[in-house]
């Protein structure tokens, strides 16, 4: 794994793949969207002809950029085959967090070859985010069947915004630059390449079924807190691609330093390196709990809020209190969200939302209150459905097929 990177085209961009016919690209952009989607489907999300769609759909299956993939069957006419985009060759994605790294090996149908993942403490330099990904990464090729361990492309999602060139901006990978890029490059003996940050709110719109709503918000509390959306099925990441960003509005401007460098952001209250943090300090208080706290030292924050989650749901006092000003702030998070975008549907994403139906429900009742026009106005917030396993599928098209940038 030490091996210098082979010399490999650079990823395909939009320009260099498709003609400069606007119908070929609205179609091939929104199966890139959809995943898996049928002619009719394409004919109705599209509203071009079917003879239309039919002959760019034969052209895009001919260069190799799409393939049919099986057939739907329904209960009266005749089957639809379903067609999806491929890829070139097979390709490793990789997603890096500030307390997990995962990677997965999709092939060129973009099958699920092989996943894993590594929670951690918090990754606070490059060396130590290349260490780890080598790691997983090597894991990950020695449980691969020899036909597919010679992967030599890797996608990398990074918790980070590029502004232009080789600069990043992080507040939970504050150590991100390009020379991570190339440091993994070296280390593994591969290319690789930093793709887009939408690549989450792209698995949950593939989740959607039919039309997409108007406007769409990813309202994810993890590592870090964002409202990442989407408009007319485009995703908008802002002119200098800092959209979204609600885990830096602030809270208290003499508050705990957040990891941008000011004081008092959201998230430097709720999202969970803070709770973990929060918790460690409760330890020496010798507050009385159903927590384990001796371990708590040892696990990571994903860990540690699981386990308080289990604790508020066993009606652990303690928990209830800890979690009680959380949710006041999220839910007010969530008012201004509502109050600036009006969404038509707002995702609960983040490990700390994901399958905890119970929080969502406290922080959309509390939203209520800093929501103008409310009760009258509903809340369109539902938990989202994209897997990990879906958000690395997306890294890997990004890393061939560039949109947005």
């Amino acid at each position: 794994m030490n091996k210098r990177p082979s010399t490999v085209s650079r990823p395909y961009r939009q320009d260099a793949i498709l003609s400069k016919n606007f119908a070929e690209r609205a179609v091939f952009n929104c199966i890139v969207n959809r995943f898996e989607v049928s002619a009719p489907e394409l004919i109705n999300y599209t509203a071009m002809p079917g003879s239309t769609v039919a002959g760019i759909l034969n052209r895009l299956v001919a260069r190799g950029l799409v393939t049919p993939n099986g057939t739907e069957i329904r209960r009266r006419g005749r089957p639809s085959i379903r067609y999806r985009v491929c890829i070139p060759r097979p390709v490793c994605s990789c997603q890096v967090e500030a307390t997990q790294v995962s990677a997965a090996v999709f092939d060129s149908n973009l099958d699920l070859c092989g996943l894993d993942v590594q929670p951690s403490d918090p990754i606070k330099s490059v060396a130590a985010a290349v260490e780890a990904v080598r790691k997983v990464v090597g894991r990950l090729q020695a449980s691969l069947p020899k036909s597919i361990r010679k992967v030599t492309e890797l996608a990398l999602a990074l918790n980070a915004m590029r502004l232009g060139g080789h600069r990043f901006v992080s507040s939970v990978l504050p150590w991100a630059d390009a020379n991570f890029e190339k440091g993994l490059a070296k280390t593994l003996g591969m290319q690789v390449r930093i793709v887009p940050v939408f690549g989450p709110l792209i698995a949950e719109k593939q989740k959607l079924k039919g039309q997409y709503p108007e406007s769409i918000v990813r309202f994810q509390v993890g590592d870090g807190i964002s409202a990442h959306m989407a408009f007319d099925g485009e995703s908008y990441l802002g002119h200098t691609s800092l959209a979204g960003q609600l885990g830096h509005i602030i809270v208290d401007p003499n508050g705990p330093i957040c990891g941008c460098g000011r004081r008092g952001c959201l998230e430097a209250y709720c999202a969970g390196p803070a709770l973990h943090r929060r918790l460690l300090e409760d330890m020496t208080s010798g507050v009385t709990t159903l927590m384990d706290f001796e371990k708590m030292p040892n696990i990571s924050p994903r860990v540690s809020t699981a386990g308080l989650y289990e604790a508020w749901k066993a009606g652990d006092s303690y928990a209830r209190g800890f979690m009680r000003p959380v949710f006041e702030q999220l839910a007010w998070s969530l008012g201004i969200v509502m109050d600036l975008m009006d969404p038509e549907l707002i995702l609960a994403c983040g490990y700390l939302l994901a399958n905890r139906p119970e929080w969502v429900e406290e922080i959309l009742h509390r939203a209520q209150e800093w929501t103008l026009y409310s009760p009258s106005r509903s809340i369109p917030l539902i938990p989202g459905h994209a897997s990990l396993e879906d958000e690395l599928r997306v890294t890997g098209t990004l890393y061939f097929y560039q949109f947005n940038e």
